[in-house]
Protein backbone atom coordinates (compact mmCIF):
# COMPACT_ATOMS: atom_id res chain seq x y z
CA UNK A 1 0.00 0.00 0.00
CA UNK A 2 1.19 3.54 -0.75
CA UNK A 3 0.87 6.62 1.43
CA UNK A 4 0.54 10.20 0.29
CA UNK A 5 3.03 12.44 2.06
CA UNK A 6 3.11 15.63 0.01
CA UNK A 7 0.80 17.47 -2.38
CA UNK A 8 2.45 19.24 -5.29
CA UNK A 9 -0.42 21.68 -5.72
CA UNK A 10 0.90 25.23 -6.26
CA UNK A 11 4.44 24.12 -5.37
CA UNK A 12 7.26 25.68 -7.40
CA UNK A 13 9.34 23.20 -9.38
CA UNK A 14 12.52 24.12 -7.47
CA UNK A 15 10.84 23.31 -4.17
CA UNK A 16 9.46 20.02 -5.50
CA UNK A 17 12.92 19.10 -6.82
CA UNK A 18 14.39 19.81 -3.38
CA UNK A 19 11.91 17.46 -1.74
CA UNK A 20 12.56 14.75 -4.34
CA UNK A 21 16.29 15.06 -3.78
CA UNK A 22 15.87 15.00 0.00
CA UNK A 23 13.82 11.81 -0.11
CA UNK A 24 16.22 10.14 -2.53
CA UNK A 25 19.25 11.04 -0.38
CA UNK A 26 17.46 9.61 2.66
CA UNK A 27 16.86 6.31 0.85
CA UNK A 28 13.10 6.68 1.05
CA UNK A 29 11.42 4.94 -1.87
CA UNK A 30 8.74 7.16 -3.35
CA UNK A 31 6.85 7.89 -6.54
CA UNK A 32 4.79 10.74 -7.93
CA UNK A 33 1.39 11.06 -9.44
CA UNK A 34 1.16 13.74 -12.11
CA UNK A 35 -0.97 16.85 -11.96
CA UNK A 36 -3.97 16.55 -14.24
CA UNK A 37 -7.15 18.52 -14.75
CA UNK A 38 -8.81 16.20 -12.23
CA UNK A 39 -6.17 15.70 -9.52
CA UNK A 40 -3.20 17.45 -8.00
CA UNK A 41 0.21 15.88 -8.27
CA UNK A 42 1.45 14.18 -5.13
CA UNK A 43 4.46 12.39 -3.71
CA UNK A 44 3.80 8.98 -2.22
CA UNK A 45 5.95 6.56 -0.22
CA UNK A 46 5.77 2.81 -0.57
CA UNK A 47 6.55 1.77 3.01
CA UNK A 48 4.46 2.71 6.02
CA UNK A 49 7.64 2.72 8.10
CA UNK A 50 8.97 5.64 6.00
CA UNK A 51 6.00 7.94 6.59
CA UNK A 52 7.18 9.58 9.82
CA UNK A 53 10.76 10.04 8.64
CA UNK A 54 9.58 11.49 5.30
CA UNK A 55 7.16 13.90 6.99
CA UNK A 56 9.85 15.08 9.42
CA UNK A 57 12.29 15.66 6.57
CA UNK A 58 9.68 17.50 4.52
CA UNK A 59 8.61 19.65 7.49
CA UNK A 60 12.22 20.66 8.14
CA UNK A 61 12.75 21.35 4.44
CA UNK A 62 9.57 23.45 4.25
CA UNK A 63 10.58 25.53 7.28
CA UNK A 64 14.00 26.17 5.76
CA UNK A 65 12.40 26.95 2.38
CA UNK A 66 10.01 29.49 3.93
CA UNK A 67 12.80 31.20 5.92
CA UNK A 68 14.89 31.42 2.76
CA UNK A 69 11.99 32.89 0.76
CA UNK A 70 11.27 35.45 3.48
CA UNK A 71 14.92 36.51 3.51
CA UNK A 72 14.97 36.78 -0.29
CA UNK A 73 11.75 38.81 -0.40
CA UNK A 74 13.06 41.19 2.29
CA UNK A 75 16.34 41.55 0.42
CA UNK A 76 14.67 42.23 -2.92
CA UNK A 77 12.11 44.63 -1.46
CA UNK A 78 14.85 46.54 0.36
CA UNK A 79 16.81 46.82 -2.87
CA UNK A 80 13.92 47.59 -5.18
CA UNK A 81 15.03 51.15 -5.84
CA UNK A 82 18.78 51.73 -5.97
CA UNK A 83 20.18 54.88 -4.46
CA UNK A 84 21.01 56.23 -7.92
CA UNK A 85 17.33 56.04 -8.89
CA UNK A 86 16.26 57.78 -5.69
CA UNK A 87 18.66 60.64 -6.37
CA UNK A 88 17.54 60.84 -10.00
CA UNK A 89 13.87 60.96 -8.96
CA UNK A 90 14.64 63.68 -6.44
CA UNK A 91 16.49 65.71 -9.09
CA UNK A 92 13.59 65.39 -11.55
CA UNK A 93 11.00 66.47 -8.99
CA UNK A 94 13.20 69.35 -7.82
CA UNK A 95 13.54 70.52 -11.43
CA UNK A 96 9.77 70.30 -11.94
CA UNK A 97 9.18 72.31 -8.75
CA UNK A 98 11.64 75.03 -9.81
CA UNK A 99 10.11 75.28 -13.30
CA UNK A 100 6.61 75.55 -11.81
CA UNK A 101 7.75 78.27 -9.40
CA UNK A 102 9.26 80.24 -12.29
CA UNK A 103 6.13 79.83 -14.41
CA UNK A 104 3.85 81.00 -11.60
CA UNK A 105 6.16 83.91 -10.83
CA UNK A 106 6.18 84.93 -14.51
CA UNK A 107 2.38 84.85 -14.78
CA UNK A 108 1.73 86.46 -11.40
CA UNK A 109 3.30 89.72 -12.58
CA UNK A 110 5.96 90.25 -9.90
Amino acid sequence: MSFKIFSLRDVPETEANGIRQLLAESNIKFYETPTTFITDGSIWVYEESDIEKAKELIDAFEAKWQRQNVRESIHTSANKMPRRDIILNFAVWLTVAIVLMLVFRFFSGD
